[in-house]
């Protein structure tokens, strides 16, 4: 069965949508690299841009579900939630949902995961004491290059307390009870800063 079968309109990864047959993690044989790093990226891309979904049991060149059994289902997501808490700053929201497939007398499962976009950016993925920044270009997850990590600090909604502006004006009347209080204490009075 094709993905397109069971969920009509998904078609093709772009910049909302990603396919993995199964997610891992630990060393690579081949090239000694974490496992988990590559499927990290894209979940750390989506947060640093728009948001997006990571389809879990499907194969990303011809689409076939690869269905996975409840235990299977459970393993990939406990390893989900912990792969993100040990190397995704800061901590990104996301939902884990399964989708059940029925095939021939039992129920199987692909995993559908929505990553939000960060209101905090931006999400940096921790590999080998190193810090990367990746953003989604079409279908990709890529390294962003340091043009586009300034532009998610300034796109971040992370404004310190004493950033904002306020309509408020200060009255010194107002604040009357705490400057007698300074001046009793310490002997001098409060000042302004300007």
């Amino acid at each position: 069965m094709l993905l397109e079968e069971l969920i009509p309109g998904i078609n093709i990864e772009d910049d909302k949508t990603e396919f993995k047959r199964f997610l891992e993690e630990g060393k690579s044989e081949d090239s000694g690299k974490n496992k988990e790093i590559g499927w990290l990226k894209s979940f750390a891309a989506f947060a640093n841009t728009d948001g997006g979904t990571v389809y879990i049991g499907v194969d990303n060149k011809s689409h076939n579900i690869i269905t996975m059994d409840h235990e299977t289902a459970d393993k990939q997501v406990l390893l989900i939630h912990r792969q993100i808490k040990q190397r995704l700053e800061p901590a990104v929201s996301y939902k884990i949902e399964s989708i059940p497939v029925k095939e021939k007398e039992s129920t199987r499962y692909i995993l559908k995961v929505s990553i939000a976009k960060s209101q905090i950016l931006p999400v940096m993925l921790h590999e080998d004491n190193l810090l990367g920044i990746y953003i989604r270009n079409f279908g990709n997850s890529v390294l962003a290059t340091p043009e586009q990590v300034r532009d998610l600090v300034l796109l971040s909604d992370n404004n310190p307390f004493d950033q904002p502006f306020t309509q408020k004006k200060f009255l010194r009347e107002e604040f009357k009870k705490l400057f007698d209080l300074y001046n009793e204490r310490v002997g001098n009075p409060l000042t302004e800063k300007a």
